[in-house]
């Protein structure tokens, strides 16, 4: 991810000039050390007469400074001068006017100078946070004589650009700090609009504005199978990554994508919740993109991403003369320091920022909170309206929408059937088989009824222990002899044997029916004279159905 400063301000330029000003030197440069070692000149105050060629924008091997004299500048914090015709120099610490130390310098730093056209140097780090940021180069065609006046400015020149730059990129901060926050404010009000379903298609088209994307995409795949996706903006070409297909091609299900997320480096960043791993995607197509993919985790999804888009385009880097290619090389100074362009294919996590990683993972984190809050109050409702063994509606959510229906009849007019059905001699296979294979039985009830009781719109519920309620619509096209041929089909439920623990088990069942609003216009109404009804089949020898009729008795009042 970059690194580098991206924004020099006129405070910091300023300093600069300020410091080739007082010295009167011919070049100052800011050199700042990049994630990859190398080093870029990112500002760059010049003499008016420009003795000295300019080094802006030009990035340096990571070579040209070892890892040794970087150790050095950060635990000692030591200033270097050199004099490149007297090939001494003179090394000095913070503040310290009396303690300077001369040695001859190292021949291939003075010919590294001498190269540059340099014959005196001034070298100040740059330590922001505990790490060295950078340093400070001083540089002059002709030779000086730097006077001790000169450097107690110089150290506070110094001090004072430090400080502008650790101010500068504390602005940084603070800005992708607000944008973070920005972003998910309006993100949280999308997700806590109004109405249950999540506006996934407008929360991604906001994402990808506010990542700076091209195109995203949303994928989500259900434990059942099912599959939801959502896209904006421009997309990998799909068929050019299948090759072949006669059908639509999902992006996630293709091999691209997984040998990308198995052979990618993961980003872990220690702001955020490690559970979430950011996988970066390179797609080498006729039109690149990377993607920065987000895994959403939930317990309804057995699979979920959000992915955002973004053209992978080559960088140009000037390099101060051809970098060296092999170890070889690296042991001789190269011939020009002239600038030599190259370009770069990015990698895909060269692509994003650390921040555009926060704000990434942020947003993976707020959609997967709400995915695991839906998921708790899909949980929460299924068990206050669901029966946990039959996985039908209960009780309680039949009776709410018989009652929703009863009411709306008074101006459709629409014929209602409620049939009560009970199973025969249910308590013989608990008491012999055991309460398992009494709770497989109501699954394979519940099961065969859904499978043969399909015409009519009906509405199955699980009632209580081994009895069932149907609700049955659109009967007014069927008169009473077709409307008995439907109800006499749930027989078909019972005409198999039930498998229950490796054995075969013949169950039937005993139904009784109430017609509304012949036989009443209100849901307990209703209920009572079809539980009355069933009753009066199992008196009549069970293994069938009755109609309602106003002879019939109740079993609560004989």
């Amino acid at each position: 991810m970059k690194s580098d400063f991206s924004f020099i301000s006129n405070r910091i330029q300023g300093t600069l000039k300020d410091i080739q000003e007082f010295l009167e030197v011919d070049r100052v440069n800011l050199y700042q050390f990049l994630e990859d070692g190398s080093g870029e000149v990112v500002a760059e105050a010049l003499s008016s007469d420009q003795l000295l060629p300019s080094l802006l924008h030009l990035r340096f091997p990571a070579s040209d400074i070892p890892q040794v004299a970087r150790d050095r500048f950060l635990e000692q914090r030591i200033r270097i001068a050199v004099d490149v015709d007297w090939g001494r120099q003179f090394q000095q610490f913070p503040y310290s006017q009396e303690n300077v130390i001369y040695t001859d310098a190292s021949p291939c730093h003075l010919e590294y100078l001498r190269q540059l056209d340099i014959k005196a140097s001034l070298t100040y780090p740059i330590i922001i946070r505990g790490e060295l940021w950078g340093l400070l180069l001083i540089h002059h065609q002709s030779n000086r004589v730097w006077q001790r006046s000169h450097l107690s400015m110089l150290e506070l020149l110094s001090e004072r650009l430090t400080l502008l730059i650790t101010t500068e990129q504390l602005s940084q901060c603070q800005k992708a700090l607000l944008h973070r926050e920005e972003t998910l404010k309006l993100l949280r009000e999308l997700i806590q609009g109004e109405g249950d379903e999540l506006p996934l298609q407008q929360i991604l088209e906001e994402v990808v504005v506010h990542l700076d994307g091209c195109g995203g995409r949303i994928y989500l795949q259900h434990f059942s199978g099912e599959k939801q996706v959502y896209q904006t903006g421009e997309q990998p070409n799909f068929r050019v990554l299948q090759q072949v297909s006669e059908y639509p091609v999902v992006l996630e299900e293709t091999l691209v994508w997984q040998n990308n997320l198995h052979s990618c480096e993961q980003v872990y960043l220690e702001e955020v919740d490690c559970s979430l791993s950011v996988y970066n995607l390179d797609l080498d197509l006729i039109t690149p993109y990377v993607g920065l993919v987000l895994p959403l985790y939930s317990r309804s999804y057995r699979e979920g991403y959000l992915t955002i888009f973004r053209h992978n385009q080559p960088k140009t880097i000037w390099w101060a003369g051809r970098p060296p290619k092999n170890p070889e090389e690296m042991k001789h100074l190269r011939s020009s320091f002239a600038g030599w362009k190259e370009e770069v294919k990015l990698s895909a996590r060269q692509n994003w920022t650390t921040e555009d990683v926060k704000l990434g993972c942020a947003i993976a984190q707020l959609l997967t909170d709400r995915f695991q809050q839906q998921a708790l109050t899909t949980a929460v409702n299924f068990q206050e309206n669901y029966h946990a063994v039959t996985q039908l509606p209960n009780r309680s959510l039949f009776t709410e929408h018989l009652q929703l229906l009863t009411h709306e009849q008074k101006t459709t007019n629409e014929l209602l059937a409620i049939i009560f059905l009970d199973l025969d001699r249910f308590q013989q296979v608990n008491n012999t088989l055991g309460h398992t294979a009494g709770d497989q039985l109501l699954q394979r009830v519940a099961d065969r009824l859904q499978l043969h009781v399909t015409e009519n719109n009906p509405f199955i519920a699980h009632w209580h222990g081994d009895k069932f309620v149907i609700l049955l619509r659109n009967l007014n096209h069927l008169d009473s002899a077709e409307l008995e041929a439907t109800i006499r089909l749930i027989a078909d439920c019972f005409q198999d044997p039930f498998p229950l623990l490796g054995h075969e088990v013949y169950v039937k069942a005993s139904w009784g029916v109430a017609i509304s609003p012949y036989d009443g216009t209100d849901a307990e109404t209703l209920l009572l004279n079809a539980e009355t009804a069933m009753y009066s089949a199992k008196q009549q020898g069970r293994n069938r159905y009755q109609v309602y009729t106003p002879s019939l008795r109740s079993p609560l009042n004989p």
